[in-house]
């Protein structure tokens, strides 16, 4: 039997070892330097605290999870997006001048549009379905 918390580390570990071979992906479509490694830094924690939190539900099967696992990935990449705006120069003044123009429903899109660009739903359905995988295959039905 294996611990939920090595488990998670496993499962994170994977994710992360994707968002490094993605970085240079992430680079070039992240055009201003001052939002990349905001984005990779906020995404990984949000993940990691998604994963946590993943692991103290009850079992559900490997497509539930694969499922959960892309719209978490999805969220947390949308808001970790967001979140890497205001890292630019003047960017809260650049956010909230584009929330007055676009409105706060059409700034989400464009944020959740690049945000799947970026594949952090690919990094969510693969970090959380390996989870449920070995969760399946190394711990006891007790949870």
């Amino acid at each position: 039997m294996i611990s939920r918390p090595f488990l998670i580390f496993i499962a994170f570990s994977l994710a992360e070892f994707g968002l490094i071979l993605e970085r240079d992906f992430i680079f070039k479509l992240l055009k201003l330097p001052e939002m990349r490694i905001p984005y990779m830094m906020s995404f990984s924690i949000f993940l990691f605290c998604a994963l946590s939190i993943f692991s103290v539900r009850k079992r559900m099967s490997l497509l539930k999870t694969a499922i959960t696992g892309i719209v978490v990935g999805q969220i947390v990449g949308t808001v970790s997006l967001t979140l890497a705006n205001l890292f630019i120069p003047n960017g809260v003044q650049r956010n909230l001048a584009s929330l007055k123009r676009e409105g706060f429903f059409e700034l989400l899109i464009t944020d959740a549009t690049i945000a799947f660009v970026l594949g952090g739903w690919l990094l969510g359905g693969s970090a959380f379905l390996l989870y449920g995988f070995l969760e399946k295959k190394f711990t006891t039905n007790s949870s």
